[in-house]
């Protein structure tokens, strides 16, 4: 089984207050908890194909996070909620939304990002 990889040392542990964590300490904290190696797929893409709307596919999205760190599995990233980049990427500029097929359907899921300002 794949070691997960350690909370990068500036992350904040909210977990350890004495006061109930905020919304907003809660999304700061889960966003901070997100792998380097999983930004680092998802800018590439975004750079590589940027326009005025990028489609990035998950599939696509998982295979060049595990070509830059082999030891995070499929398994692992849903488990941890590490492609859920939605609110890093809104905070910097992006317009983002996320697709999957429901019941019934059958396409790859993916996010379609638009610059919300250049």
């Amino acid at each position: 089984m794949s070691k997960i990889p350690p909370p990068p040392p500036s992350a904040p542990n909210y977990v350890a207050k004495k006061t109930p964590v905020s919304p907003r300490e809660a999304r700061e904290s889960k966003n901070q908890l997100i792998p380097e190696a999983v930004i680092q797929a998802f800018n590439k893409l975004l750079c590589n194909n940027f326009d005025n709307e990028i489609i990035v596919f998950q599939d696509q999205v998982i295979e060049e996070i595990q070509t830059i760190n082999p030891q995070i599995s499929r398994e692992i990233l849903f488990k941890n909620h590490w492609l859920d980049i939605e609110d890093v990427y809104r905070a910097n500029g992006w317009t983002v939304v996320y697709d999957k097929p429901g019941y019934n359907e059958s396409y790859k899921a993916y996010w379609t990002f638009k610059p919300s300002r250049i």
